[in-house]
Parts: structure tokens; sequence; C-alpha cells
């Protein structure tokens, strides 16, 4: 996955430690890493404060921030590939586009992600009579193409009911209704 950004704190701190934040290739959403900390790091930094606080020569201090900063590497490859495995129950690899996406963006039943599943591979494929193969599947709310289903992958709407109800007054209507004959509110 290359979604990732490190966003880990200093190898030679009080605080180091080590996280990544994760974003999905389509909405932008973000999950981050668990905090892993760095105690070789933090120590460093412990007694590299504790050396300016007691006054003591600042050379104990450089020496255990050389020694953190030597260890960082391993520890930091060792935390990113965890936090690789924990991503991994957070996103999918389109197969198709090779974007990370998170579940809000993923079409579990294509086993692609949202925006290969509106756009089929090689564009729109043609019938024996020379249509494409999504012609009628509009979304009556946003006109986005969709590959069937019960909710627009773009906008959400519910395309398997035929009627609503009013939000003036709750009568029931034709989803094509544009006003309310019960009350007059405008949908």
């Amino acid at each position: 996955m290359n979604n990732v950004q490190d966003i880990s704190s200093s190898s030679s701190d009080t605080s180091a430690g080590f996280r990544f934040e994760f974003r999905c290739e389509q909405c932008g959403s973000v999950w981050k890493s668990p905090y892993t900390p760095y105690r070789t790091g933090q120590i460093s930094g412990l007694v590299a404060l504790l050396s300016r606080v007691m006054g003591v020569s600042s050379k104990v201090g450089n020496a255990t921030h050389s020694m953190a900063n030597l260890r960082s590497s391993g520890a930091h490859a060792k935390a990113l590939a965890n936090a690789k495995a924990l991503a991994a129950q957070h996103f999918h690899v389109c197969e198709e586009c090779r974007k990370a996406v998170d579940a809000a963006c993923w079409v579990a039943a294509e086993g692609r992600c949202i925006a290969c599943v509106r756009q089929p591979a090689g564009g729109a494929a043609q019938d024996a009579g020379g249509s494409s193969e999504s012609a009628g599947h509009a979304c009556p709310n946003c006109q986005s193409a969709t590959d069937g289903g019960r909710f627009c992958p773009e906008c959400g709407y519910d395309m398997a009911t035929t009627h609503k109800s009013c939000p003036g007054c709750g009568a029931l209507h034709k989803r094509q209704a544009r006003f309310c004959t019960d009350c007059g509110h405008a949908f």
C-alpha cells in the first residue's frame, strides 16, 4: 500500500514512537495505526533531559541520542510492517486500478472499488444490439451510471422503492412527485 504517511515522533525524545496514517485513495478518509512506543528513543530522550537538568556533560546525551538513531531504522521498519498488516484489515487494494480504498469505497460483490465498478474495464461493453450494457441503469436522483443494486453508489438514493413519504405530513407519493398533494410540501 502506498497510501501511508509517517506521523511518528522523534527517535530520541521522551515521547518517541511510531504511528502511521493511511488514507483512502478514493474518498480521502483517514485511518491511523495505534501508537507504538520506541523505548530506546524514549530512554535516550530521558537521559538527555536528565543530563541537561543535572548539568552533566552533553556527551552522555549525545551518546544515547546516537544509539537511538542507529537502532531506530530497524524498529521503524518493524512498526511500519505491523501498521500495514493492521491497515490491510481496513483497506482493500483494487485489482483493476491498484488503489487502496476503505470499506465505504469498496464493492465486495464486485471485488473492485466504486470508481472501477462505475467505469467498466475497457469502457462500456456492447451487446448484440449495439447498445451499452449500462443503458437504462442510471440513478434517477443524480444520473450516475449504476450496476444495479438497491442504493446508488454515488449519492445513496434508494432505487428499489417506488414511493416516498412527505417529510411534512407523511403522506405516500410516487417517486416522481415534486410536491405533496396533501400539504403542498416540495420534495
